[in-house]
């Protein structure tokens, strides 16, 4: 399974404020970061490093040329100054692979934003919107090869509001034509001022929503016209966009060379230096002077005649000084001719044709055989070959290119070596089981299977019935008593009753005897006897009660099991378990064994599908499991973000059996996903062996379904519920047992755990009104999907299905390594009055966030379930829009006299109350929810019953209710 990409964003140094963003290429490897450095009294500067194999330290620039060691870190040559201490000569180190911000994460996607800078990239994705930028600001586009990762995509452009930035985007657009699928240029956004840009428009409080529209509306409009630009986009001359990046770092060209533009050389250099370089207009820059110690850029640099760069120091700083500071010739201010493209480069890609000819000589083959064999071979030929974007220049050009999935040659071949791997290990684990295998057993069962038979074909011909199934269920018992094979789980039955009846096969499969399981009927089969013969009920009915007086008391393991919060052991199938342990560094490591081991024995009807661990694959990045979300328009804090936060850790404490969970909610109107997003989670967790399901009117089929599943999901949930539903359903989210028939021998009543967490799509969440449901729910709220980005469900479970064991082992390492870190938040979030008994099971699972992240986004769950799971009641929509309109009254009086108040002065029509005592009671129930909203509710017990209760409900000084905040769509792209 190819490894999926991590998200990079930028991480922010506290102490010193510096921002670093990391440059990493499809393959995860990183490439070069920019360290972002705030300036005192406002600005930034930008640097760039990386690191080279066989080069200690931090190299500083990202250029081929001379570099000096300055004693732990390496500086360019040429911007040494003269009391600089160095350590031995200058060293020529290659250049960078330049590539795009956070490829890997949207490399898959059609839609792309580009902007100018990693901060307002970052900005984006914390909408889950795709973006990038590159290194080195507005003018450093052209040249190193970005195109091609755009190629076939709808790559919106957003400039900075100033002429360099609109000009860069110009010149991005130019280079995309025929590249990309679309290109929009979308206009500044004016309202921000001089140099605007993304970040500042979020800033002003704009939403994800209305970014959406303003997507939408731009597409609606067409794709940029190059020879129709509008008024406010033609300050950008067209430059030449045919160049691309060499495998050394130099410019090559399609066709004759282009000349180096010495302004660009210049203002390269002067970044390279760590000079802070602010734009003037078109072609003109101030930036600090690297001759002289220069706090405030006094350094003018612009084209000047015959395109050739000026430089001009306020300070008097000589032009000869300047460019030697900068490690430049005085003649570098003026054009010259790159160098031609080395003859190494070309015996490499000689190389790389030879090594790659095998997957040429496919000519369109598709078959996945074939494909492996061109590229083993090609990998023999090739082995040194590193460079991906030489090899995927090639490829290119090979028929079968789209066969191995546009991915590099390496990325294919790891794919196919851990699918070797996987299956090395399988057979050899299967021989191992084998060998471990009794070979008496073996016989044993052959002889009993054939005493049996001979047994049941008497029966068949009429002889003494009763007596000889007698005899031949006495064998089977026998046999498996003989061998130990009876066991009674007393762990998950409450009160009196013995237990439930289980028999172990020879692969250490305890199966269940009071269920037709597929697995006990095969065993019963290797035994002799047939499920369609009279006898089967009859030798089912021996071997339960058998099992019941004479089998050994155990506790069986279902699904997951803790055993501390160092160690879960997980099923996989029904014969083996992995077994997850942290080890020394806290790293997870996991194996897979045999079930039983360690004295863990997971039950055949509480096991999950066969998986096993692999790379690990965050869900964040699996679009099947990213809804389309947005925020409720009472609670707008509730972000999409975090009900993302709050799905991922609710399925993982479901997956490794942290129990007891809320009750998952899909909220919406119909086509918003409920539903896929539902299936999505059952196929993860049960693979295709589970789907959502109906209602059923029977509390009895609820039972079974709610103690035999580690994960029950019910569709469509619109209707009025069964008058039992709402209990069982709060009795589900907290922990409790339900009475359920299970034996066949005397139809006993058993009290079954409930084990399984409950999800549930409705469009209105009627069976939700009660309060008690409302404080165990965990709501999803789907927006409108966007047509465009709405995929084929089967596609969709093909995406879980292929990456499910790789799911499944990140989410065994966040529990892992969460467990102890939600103990220690435990007075943290008693402190910040979030109810534990609850919502521990999220609080133990705070990861890759801070434990204030995942208290605001407890907090802000709370105030969704009381605002927002059902509609507003009529009483509570008055009384909101009645302090909307008089913020600074007091409504003070009986129920009758509120009731009226609200009637004459809103527009929101009350229902019959029928009494004051119904008003009083609705009253008291609804002021923990008006106490969101900022509204406050007293009364006043009646001193004798001539005499109602007195309310007072008053708006708090400084706060609003909630019937005026604007929605915020947190729709995810």
């Amino acid at each position: 399974m190819a490894k999926q990409p991590k998200r990079t964003p930028g991480k922010v140094d506290r102490q010193s404020g510096k921002t670093t963003y990391t440059y990493v290429d499809l393959d995860g490897i990183e490439r070069f970061q920019v360290i972002r450095t705030p300036l005192d009294g406002g600005g930034k500067t930008f640097t760039q490093r990386r690191r080279i194999e066989g080069v200690e330290g931090w190299v500083y620039g990202l250029k081929a040329e001379p570099y000096v060691n300055m004693g732990g870190w390496w500086r360019r040559a040429g911007s040494v100054k003269p009391n600089d201490e160095v350590e031995g000569d200058p060293v020529d180190l290659p250049a960078v692979e330049r590539v795009l911000y956070r490829w890997p994460e949207w490399a898959d996607s059609d839609f792309v934003c580009l902007v100018e800078g990693e901060k307002d990239a970052d900005a984006l994705w914390s909408w889950l919107v795709p973006a990038t930028t590159c290194a080195q600001g507005a003018a450093s586009w052209v040249g190193f090869g970005y195109e091609e990762a755009l190629r076939g995509k709808r790559v919106h452009l957003f400039p900075d509001n100033d002429a360099p930035g609109i000009g860069h985007m110009v010149e991005v657009a130019r280079s995309l034509q025929g590249i990309a699928l679309k290109v929009y240029l979308h206009r500044p956004f004016d309202e921000c001022g001089p140099k605007g840009d993304v970040s500042d428009w979020i800033a002003l409080g704009h939403t994800v929503g209305e970014f959406r529209a303003l997507v939408k509306a731009t597409e609606a409009s067409g794709s940029v016209d190059l020879e129709k630009l509008p008024e406010w986009a033609q300050v950008a001359k067209p430059k030449d966009t045919t160049g691309s990046l060499d495998l050394d770092g130099r410019q090559k060209a399609v066709g004759k060379p282009r000349a180096v533009d010495p302004l660009e050389r210049v203002l390269d250099a002067l970044r390279a230096h760590g000079s802070r370089v602010d734009s003037r207009g078109i072609d003109d820059y101030m930036a600090q002077c690297p001759a002289h110690d220069d706090t405030n850029p006094s350094l003018r640099v612009k084209r000047g005649e015959n395109g050739k760069a000026s430089v001009e120091c306020y300070a008097s700083c000589t032009v000869e000084a300047i460019m030697s500071a900068l490690g430049l010739k005085v003649s570098d201010l003026y054009a010259d001719e790159p160098e031609p493209r080395s003859s190494s480069s070309s015996a490499k890609i000689s190389g790389l044709e030879e090594a790659l000819a095998p997957l040429k000589a496919l000519d369109g083959n598709s078959s996945d055989d074939a494909v492996r064999s061109a590229i083993e071979k090609a990998l023999s030929i090739g082995a040194t070959l590193k460079s991906a974007v030489e090899r995927d220049e090639v490829l290119q050009g090979c028929d079968s290119f789209n066969v191995v999935g546009k991915r590099t040659l390496n990325s294919r071949m790891k794919e196919l070596r851990g699918r070797h791997e996987r299956e090395q290990r399988r057979k050899a684990e299967e021989e191992r089981l084998r060998k471990a295998t009794d070979l008496s057993d073996v016989t044993s069962m052959e002889i009993l299977a054939a005493r049996v038979n001979e047994l049941l074909n008497t029966v068949e011909r009429g002889t003494k019935e009763r007596e000889l199934k007698a005899q031949a269920s006495g064998l089977v018992v026998n046999y498996f008593l003989q061998n130990d094979r009876f066991l009674v789980d007393s762990d998950p039955v409450e009160g009196p009753d013995p237990g439930i009846p289980y028999v172990v096969n020879d692969d250490q499969v305890a199966l269940p005897l009071m269920d037709r399981d597929q697995g006990l009927r095969v065993l019963l089969n290797e035994s002799g006897v047939n499920a369609s013969e009279p006898a089967y009920r009859w030798i089912m009915a021996d071997m339960e009660a058998a099992a019941l007086k004479l089998g050994r008391k155990v506790r069986l393991a279902r699904w997951a099991k803790w055993v501390d919060d160092t160690t879960l052991y997980v099923s996989c199938g029904r014969s083996r378990l992995v077994v997850a342990r942290v080890v020394q560094g806290g790293r997870v490591e996991m194996s897979i064994e045999p079930n039983g081991t360690d004295g863990v024995l997971f039950a055949a009807d509480a096991s999950y599908p066969a998986w096993e661990p692999c790379e690990a694959v965050d869900p964040y990045d699996v679009q099947a499991l990213r809804p389309f979300l947005e925020s409720p328009a009472e609670v707008p804090a509730f972000t999409a973000e975090q009900q993302q936060l709050l799905m991922v850790m609710w399925a993982v404490a479901t997956f490794t059996n942290i129990r007891h969970v809320p009750v998952l909610l899909s909220l919406g109107d119909s086509d918003g996903g409920k539903t896929t997003l539902l299936r999505m989670l059952v196929r993860l967790i049960h693979a295709n062996t589970a789907d959502v399901s109906t209602m059923s009117r029977d509390e009895r089929d609820w039972g079974v379904s709610v103690s035999m599943k580690a994960l029950h999901a019910l569709d469509n949930m619109d209707e009025a519920a069964p008058d039992w539903f709402p209990d069982l359903l709060a009795t589900a989210a907290t922990g409790g047992s339900i009475e359920i028939r299970k034996l066949y021998s005397n139809n006993e009543r058993l009290m079954m755990p409930i084990t399984a967490a409950v999800a549930i799509s409705s469009r209105t969440a009627r069976f939700a009104e009660r309060p008690d449901i409302q404080s165990r729910l965990l709501p999803l709220f789907f927006g409108e999907m966007d047509p465009s980005l709405r995929r084929n469900v089967n596609d969709l479970e093909a995406e879980v299905s292929a990456n499910r064991s790789g799911i499944l082992t990140w989410m065994v390492e966040v529990a892992l390594s969460a467990r102890p870190k939600g103990r220690a938040l435990m007075p943290e979030m008693r402190s910040k009055g979030v109810d534990t008994g609850r919502f521990d099971a999220y609080v133990e699972l705070v990861v890759g966030t801070d434990s204030e992240q995942g208290i605001d986004a407890l907090a802000n769950l709370k105030r969704a379930q009381r605002l927002a799971v059902t509609d507003p009641d009529e009483l509570l929509q008055s009384i909101l829009e009645y302090f909307d309109a008089f913020p600074e009254r007091i409504i003070r009086g009986g129920a009758s006299a509120v009731i009226k108040e609200l009637q004459d002065n809103t527009e929101v029509p009350l229902p019959n109350y029928k009494g004051g005592k119904r008003i009083a009671r609705k009253l008291r129930e609804m002021r923990p929810t008006l106490d969101i909203a900022g509204i406050h509710i007293e009364w006043e017990a009646p001193r004798d019953r001539s005499n109602g209760t007195t309310f007072e409900l008053r708006l708090r000084k400084g706060e609003q209710s909630s019937m005026k905040l604007d929605e915020d769509d947190g729709q995810a792209f």
